[in-house]
């Protein structure tokens, strides 16, 4: 499990430090502060900088192109010149001669070493089937791979576990059944299936959080990665999703980081966080631009997010 971030010239982070993280981590910010970057920096170190990862990342921003060398250049902060990007303990590096050795780097614009153990980016491999360290669940709008995820789960014990969850935002579902074409639910007192679009938004959400949480304890990394975890979600049901976020977190060792625009998202998470049972498991930060336009992170303990929220100070 991560207890601390480090991060150099990714995006629009120059260099940012993050320490005393939590099992589940919940970051909130302004607009353009930087939020959903540092989940794609998770992401892709995640995946030990996979390429498949790393263009998927950048064709959800509209960025790829493909066999276009020049696409990675938006991963870099513009003050990197040729400086590494650093995630933690993964480096990529921008040019590098053929006869140089530089370990646990990833190499580019070159895009083939022969005979070299390095990886090198590769604008050619396709986006489309990201081979995942961890699970990470975007924004709304974006694809979601929840049919392949299902598949795994399907008939055993995972599959009750994830019909729980659901089933706390709303009682009347007795099964689920996810499709190429869509996700069915069969509810008390229908004698069909109807489609889990028309229970609303939340309901959706509240599945791939909860199957999100079952499948990621299968991944490399053991961590899963909500962007707006708040999509959807009636603030009544969002105290449930954190206690089942928390729990099984624990139960299952996963890590979980989060992003919100939501103050009721981080009231309800500073109430769950706060709990005995969950003592010391949560983490709460904020980014924001420090004097000289650089992002930070600040981190609240519990204590603190908690007397912010009763004298309604700003943490968004």
């Amino acid at each position: 499990m991560l207890t601390s971030i480090q991060i150099r010239n990714f995006r629009l982070f120059n260099i940012l430090n993050i320490g005393g993280l939590g099992r589940v981590n919940l970051i909130a910010g302004m607009n353009n502060s930087g939020k959903t970057a540092l989940l794609e920096a998770l992401r892709i170190w995640a995946a030990d900088g996979d390429n498949t990862v790393i263009n998927a990342t950048l064709k959800e921003r509209g960025e790829f192109t493909p066999s276009w060398i020049e696409s990675y250049e938006s991963l870099f902060h513009p003050n990197a010149k040729n400086n590494a990007l650093v995630i933690n303990n993964l480096h990529i590096k921008r040019h590098v001669g053929s006869n140089k050795e530089i370990d646990n780097y990833f190499v580019f614009p070159t895009l083939k070493v022969e005979n070299s153990p390095k990886k090198v980016l590769n604008p050619n491999d396709s986006p489309d089937f990201p081979r995942e360290g961890c699970i990470f669940i975007p924004f709304a709008l974006l694809p979601f791979p929840l049919e392949q995820l299902w598949k795994k789960i399907s008939l055993t014990p995972d599959e009750d576990k994830v019909i729980e969850v659901v089933k706390q935002a709303e009682s009347r579902i007795m099964d689920i059944d996810v499709r190429f074409d869509g996700v069915r639910v069969r509810l008390t007192g229908y004698s069909t299936p109807v489609s889990m679009g028309r229970l609303g938004d939340g309901i959706m959400q509240t599945l791939k959080i909860a199957i999100g949480l079952v499948s990621a304890r299968n991944t490399a990394k053991r961590l899963l990665l909500i962007d707006e975890i708040e999509s959807g979600l009636h603030h009544s049901v969002q105290t449930l999703v954190w206690e089942k976020i928390f729990h099984y977190a624990a139960e299952w060792d996963v890590q979980v980081f989060a992003t919100t625009h939501s103050r009721d998202a981080v009231r309800t998470f500073a109430e769950v966080a706060g709990r005995p049972e969950n003592k010391e498991q949560g983490c709460y930060f904020r980014l924001e631009r420090d004097d000289n336009g650089r992002i930070k992170a600040v981190v609240y303990d519990m204590q603190q997010l908690a007397t912010s929220m009763e004298y309604d100070l700003e943490t968004r």
